[in-house]
């Protein structure tokens, strides 16, 4: 479970898209996060999976991110 096999990545820039892009400084511009392809994060999502883009729910009890969990309406 790293970058380089996340479906998230960019793997011709070693870009995260996973989030939208974050400002450069004092620049006039954003970018998407540089990583590496044998960084990960707790955000993984299986490139291919037909899980991949549900939504990512808290669970109420722990607070924590459940993968897989479809939110509430």
């Amino acid at each position: 479970m790293t970058c380089s096999t996340c479906l998230f990545f960019n793997d011709s820039l070693n870009e995260c898209r996973r989030n939208a892009p974050i400002p450069v400084g004092h620049r006039q511009f954003a970018q998407w996060p540089r990583v590496k392809e044998t960084d990960w994060c707790g955000q993984y999502r299986k490139a291919g999976s037909a899980t991949a883009m549900e939504p990512l729910e808290r669970e109420a009890r722990d607070g924590e991110f459940r993968a897989g969990a479809v939110a509430a309406e």
